[in-house]
């Protein structure tokens, strides 16, 4: 049995840089009428816009599987690993974790943001807090799984696939790895306690 989760890195983060820095660049020439100026901030565009896609590479393109050989996923725990995935998808390398390296695996959720001042059962603008709380949690309020090795490093992965039922995946990876899989304070089989349905 094996486990997908995310997506692969493709080539939609680099058209999506190059288009920006083009018509940025092509919007300056026809402004200054001056080509090297044109390409000069299109050039800056590219760069800009690039780092500021990598900034949510993990988030969107944060692929990895599990099987009963182990975990293989993408890194991108650096910023010159990110720009690199963007501009070269295709040489993008899975690393492979063997299952006895695995010490453990662990569900966690994200702090994300707190309702504004004010908002809440107790706050002035009670009424509104059904609807800002889930708008904040559904940007923010994301499961992933914290992967503990027996060298002592710790691995953030993604906790979602195409079903995004979180009990049925934390029991599948427990199943494959053949350990427990611990969900906050509590053991397997214990629904996770969360505000809204995912």
């Amino acid at each position: 049995m094996i486990r997908r989760f995310g997506r692969k890195i493709n080539y939609v983060p680099l058209l999506i840089t190059l288009i920006i820095g083009v018509g940025i660049g092509i919007v300056c020439f026809l402004i200054s009428r001056n080509i090297l100026i044109g390409i000069m901030f299109g050039l800056l565009s590219i760069i800009i816009a690039s780092s500021i896609i990598s900034i949510n590479i993990q988030k969107y393109f944060g692929y990895w599987e599990i099987s009963k050989d182990g975990i293989q996923y993408c890194e991108y725990d650096s910023f010159g690993k990110r720009i690199s995935a963007i501009f070269f998808p295709h040489f993008v390398k899975n690393i492979s974790i063997n299952i006895n390296n695995i010490n453990s695996i662990s569900l966690k959720k994200n702090k994300g943001l707190s309702d504004p001042k004010g908002i809440g059962p107790n706050g002035a603008i009670d009424s509104s807090y059904y609807i800002v709380g889930s708008a904040l949690n559904d940007f923010t309020d994301k499961y992933f799984f914290n992967v503990a090795l027996t060298n002592g490093k710790n691995i953030d992965l993604s906790a979602f696939d195409d079903t995004n039922d979180i009990n049925k995946i934390v029991s599948d990876i427990s199943n494959i790895i053949g350990k427990e899989v611990f969900v906050k304070s509590t053991r397997l089989g214990q629904k996770p306690r969360t505000r809204n349905k995912l």
